[in-house]
């Protein structure tokens, strides 16, 4: 009994020192330091560890949290691959945060879907793990905050609670227009955060449209000065994210199709395959279409030899090795998306 209320007023002492996690795990942790005769120091080491990794946790979920984040996405999860334009040497270095502690800026520029939005959010993620006070925002929401302040007479203490975070983002900017007032009051914060703290911005407008943004080029170059001052610029070239999937199964979906019609686009009568997806979504049915040439790299007869990425050494291949190839491939893409797709020659269904 006096073991266990010893351990009792530990936990409470902990607790008032708000060593939570400690308190908690602490029962286990003794058992398990006199299980393994750990020394005392072994044991303190295991202990703070623990409590110094609960509490990067704690205030990395309360960063986050603030930060209004529109997503969870990480640098870890961006396909770099897809977007050979972008250097990950050159990410990955702002990920380091080297940049925040210099007060530098960043410029993801780019068309819509590659990615701008994405890079924005896997930063600001690393920058609230490095302990960095940050905040999400869109232009829009941005300046329409800093317009109803200035009506409202509370410029000044927007602007001061704006410039409190080490990394202020500022997502798209250049989808819409920004009128006269709010480009001044955009150039105030701006010149507010000059070598204070870091902004990054995303744009789906070059640097030289950036007059039209802001609706005064005289402006826009003021932005600029103070922008590019200290800053990392990304150009991102390259294909939707959003688009490149649908594509692909757009592609599929025709090659399906057209595997066996004839040359009038007629079903042909010998042997072919009539498909039947019962009570499957659109995206299972596409999925499984992937599955069945990627995994089977089944190719297209004849008609389809202009189709981009077929390869021609296969398309002359027998229909019936192709009907094989069609039933192989459909059976492995629907158990992999675990979706139910029948299929039976045409005339027996």
């Amino acid at each position: 009994m006096s073991g266990a209320a010893q351990i009792d007023r530990l936990q409470d002492q902990m607790r008032r020192l708000k060593l939570v996690r400690t308190a908690e795990e602490l029962p286990a942790l003794l058992e398990q330091a006199s299980k393994h005769e750990r020394s005392y120091s072994d044991f303190l080491e295991d202990v703070m560890g623990r409590e110094v990794t609960a509490r990067h946790e704690r205030h990395t979920a309360m960063k986050t949290s603030m930060a209004r984040f529109p997503f969870h996405k990480t640098l870890e999860s961006f396909d770099f691959k897809f977007q050979p334009s972008i250097a990950p040497k050159v990410v990955h270095e702002l990920a380091t945060g080297r940049f925040l502690a210099d007060a530098d800026n960043v410029l993801l520029l780019g068309p819509p879907g590659v990615g701008k939005t994405h890079l924005a959010v896997a930063l600001g993620l690393k920058a609230c793990a490095l302990g960095y006070r940050t905040a999400f925002t869109t232009a829009a929401g941005l300046t329409a905050t800093l317009v109803k302040a200035h009506q409202e007479g509370r410029l000044e203490e927007k602007l001061k609670l704006l410039v409190q975070p080490k990394l202020l983002i500022v997502d798209e900017i250049g989808y819409l227009p920004i009128d006269r007032l709010g480009a001044n009051l955009f150039f105030q914060l701006v010149s507010r955060r000059y070598e204070r703290g870091s902004i990054l911005i995303t744009s789906n407008q070059s640097l030289t449209g950036w007059g039209q943004v802001f609706g005064d080029q005289v402006i826009a170059t003021a932005i600029l000065d103070r922008l590019l001052h200290h800053s990392t610029i990304v150009n991102i070239k390259g294909e939707s994210y959003r688009l490149k999937d649908k594509r692909r199964a757009g592609l599929l979906l025709v090659v399906l199709i057209g595997i066996h019609a004839d040359a009038d686009g007629r079903y042909a009568d010998d042997g072919a395959y009539k498909h039947f997806f019962h009570g499957v979504s659109l995206g299972e049915v596409l999925l499984a279409v992937r599955f069945m040439f990627e995994f089977a790299g089944l190719m297209a007869d004849g008609r389809m030899r202009g189709v981009s990425g077929l390869n021609d050494s296969s398309v002359n291949a027998p229909r019936k090795s192709t009907n094989r190839s069609i039933s192989l491939a459909l059976s492995l893409g629907s158990q992999i998306c675990q979706c139910r797709v029948s299929f039976s020659p045409l005339g027996t269904a």
